[in-house]
């Protein structure tokens, strides 16, 4: 018989290419602030019981590139299935 493997304890994180260098980056997720009513509506929409007191995790809005040190604004996946309020458009 083996020995008991330890566990290890996995954290929210976003991986990214940076565009400039092509190093694989990851990031931290950090605690998003929300009122009672935005936790509620989070909770429904994800199908998560209301008593569930887990944090929700944001993506953070800038990034750093660890191998070129360029910095980034950072745009979640989900936002590519939205229209941009602003117009912007970088498919050109």
């Amino acid at each position: 018989m083996g020995e008991k493997q330890e566990k290890v304890l996995l954290h929210t994180a976003f991986w990214w290419e940076c565009p400039g260098c092509g190093t694989q980056n990851f990031d931290h997720g950090s605690p998003m602030e929300l009122s009672d009513d935005e936790r509620k509506e989070l909770h429904r929409m994800h199908g998560v019981p209301e008593d569930d007191e887990g944090e929700w995790m944001g993506a953070p809005e800038k990034v750093t590139c660890s191998g070129c040190r360029r910095t980034f604004d950072a745009q979640h996946d989900s936002d590519l299935l939205q229209p941009d309020p602003a117009g912007d458009d970088d498919s050109d």
